[in-house]
């Protein structure tokens, strides 16, 4: 009844106000006594016309109160206008839901195409707890745009190129020529998984000598004592030591890397559209140059120069950015920044109208650079949109407990799931605002108590299966409800359920789906309560059925709410 309403208004508006044309809400009051609908128009026209807002809203009261959906409205306040529906508009909701609640979600006037690319964790070991928060957050708002009728396309960019991966390579070259962790570099990869990669490589594929080498290279007294100068020095020692075999090692690394993470992502049901390869932009064909330097050829020339030394800088201080970014090292290499532009372009160039990154939070200044090179190569910055998430703790026990993935020392996602399950893990990452910080309660994610909010819906859900299954009504017919058969305490549960759309319109538009998860807590709350405080199954026949309807359509906006999540809705605990 939101839209209707906001149709009236404005018609209103539009013919008796021409030259005020305003943005106001229609909302749903939290108090249900204060209406089944609140409109704030008369305060904000007020201001524009000079008049007081009772004055604005005596007007507006006239044409609501001539809708056959409206039963009543009053001013109130300052000059909100309280809307009263009919019993059949209230209870209508209740009919909707049950017969297909996807028709309560207002499907966008003009679908974009939109590409969101998330995860894009370097391919250099597996994923951890930390990663897992951005890929639900980015897997839940794809959903939800795609349910909104947004042609969605989703992306993982695989660093494939650059230093990390030579350091990964490097590390399962340590393992397979046997160094142990006495004499690993500080900067290598540590995990077991390297000495799983050496594993698979094979000693029939090692040459002895290339051991005896490696070895004594890690031995070599003058090797430089910077931890990063150590391990780049190393991996040009190697590159030199292993010849073709380097690329061999490092293509099975790759690959391993990216089963790992493809296994995690898909049992957390995650799945990509796309798979894209950063290495994919650096390899010219036969016929044109690299995707890189066609990238490098369409920056405005006045937004790069050449510094002394050689290298390629792009002018980023030209649109706003706090300094100037290196986009080509003196030797020719593009810097991560210089790869990041020309993937941004590739994305632009498929034709789509708006770029969604889910970025970790300490990606927070590398906003400004990104919008800058995409106005620089003539397109609009504003198609450009980042979405920051917060990394989240992992406490257990009451600890939190420390990761780092170079030492090997970390909690992996896989672990995750396995210890309080994919359904769990995807409700708790979505719990808070993506962009505040998080602590994962594993203990909490797996107890059985109202105090873990995942378990209170969960249970909410299979008690009204219960329900359905000892009254034997859970097919009930879709029909005519009548208010004098409902309680008073049910009336708020129907409130609750008038929310929905709401809700999902505000979680889609703002891309905050934690909105739903508060949405759900709240609407089972209402339902836990009304269960304690009244024995269903034994109230006179019309009542029973009356409440049994309203509480199948909370059944199902759990179930599909949940399902949009990524959720399953259990039946039975």
């Amino acid at each position: 009844m939101i839209i209707e309403t906001k149709k009236v208004v404005k018609s209103f508006i539009d013919e008796n106000f021409k030259d005020h044309s305003i943005e106001f809400e229609v909302t749903i009051p939290e108090d249900i006594s204060k209406g089944n609908l609140t409109c704030n128009a008369a305060l904000i026209l007020a201001n524009r016309v000079k008049l007081q807002p009772h004055e604005v809203a005596e007007q507006l009261v006239k044409p609501l109160e001539k809708q056959d959906f409206i039963n009543k409205v009053e001013v109130a306040g300052p000059g909100f206008i309280n809307i009263f529906l009919t019993d059949d508009a209230f209870l209508n909701v209740v009919k909707e839901i049950r017969e297909d609640i996807t028709q309560l979600i207002t499907q966008v006037e003009k679908p974009e195409k939109i590409l969101i690319e998330f995860v894009s964790s370097n391919p250099t070991g597996p994923l951890h707890v930390g990663h897992g928060r951005g890929g639900v957050y980015g897997d839940t708002i794809a959903r939800l745009l795609r349910l909104k009728g947004h042609k969605i396309h989703t992306e993982y960019y695989v660093n494939d190129a650059g230093r990390q991966m030579d350091i990964l390579t490097a590390s399962v070259w340590f393992r397979i020529a046997g160094i142990d962790d006495n004499e690993f570099p500080a900067s290598g990869y540590k995990g077991t998984y390297i000495k799983n990669i050496a594993t698979r490589w094979g000693d029939n594929n090692v040459d002895s000598s290339i051991v005896d080498e490696i070895q004594k290279l890690i031995s070599f007294k003058d090797l430089p004592e910077d931890d990063e100068e150590r391990i780049d020095f190393l991996i040009e020692q190697l590159k030199l030591i292993t010849e073709s075999s380097w690329g061999a090692v490092k293509n099975l690394a790759l690959e391993s890397m990216l089963d790992s993470i493809q296994d995690d992502l898909s049992s957390f049901g995650i799945n990509f559209d796309l798979w894209f390869s950063e290495s994919t932009l650096l390899e010219p064909s036969l016929t044109t140059k690299s995707k890189f330097q066609l990238m490098k050829d369409s920056l405005k020339e006045d937004d790069f120069e050449i510094d002394a030394s050689g290298n390629v800088w792009f002018l980023s201080t030209n649109y706003g950015d706090d300094k100037d970014r290196v986009l080509i090292r003196d030797d020719g290499r593009p810097t991560y920044f210089g790869t990041d532009v020309a993937y941004h372009l590739d994305k632009l160039q498929r034709g789509f109208d708006t770029l969604i990154n889910i970025w970790g939070s300490d990606h927070h200044g590398y906003i400004k650079r990104i919008a800058a090179s995409i106005q620089s190569l003539g397109y609009d910055s504003s198609q450009f949109k980042v979405q920051l998430v917060q990394f989240a703790n992992l406490i257990k026990d009451g600890s939190k407990i420390k990761m780092s993935t170079r030492s090997g020392n970390f909690y992996s996602l896989s672990k995750l799931i396995d210890e309080v399950g994919k359904d769990a893990a995807r409700f708790f990452y979505l719990f808070k605002q993506a962009d505040q910080h998080m602590d994962f309660d594993v203990d909490m994610a797996v107890s059985n108590s109202k105090e873990n909010p995942f378990y209170y819906i969960q249970y909410g859900h299979a008690r009204i299966c219960s329900l359905q299954a000892k009254a034997n009504l859970a097919n009930t017919e879709v029909g005519s409800l009548n208010l004098e058969h409902l309680p008073n305490s049910c009336l708020s549960i129907v409130h609750e359920l008038s929310k929905f759309p709401m809700i999902f319109d505000q979680a889609c538009h703002k891309l905050t789906p934690h909105l739903l998860i508060f949405y759900l807590r709240d609407l089972t709350a209402l339902f836990h309560r009304f269960y304690n405080e009244h024995n269903i199954l034994d109230a006179p026949n019309e009542e029973k059925i009356a409440i049994l309807q309203v509480l199948d359509a909370v059944k199902k906006t759990i179930s599909f709410t949940f399902s949009t999540l990524g959720i399953k809705a259990l039946e039975s605990m």
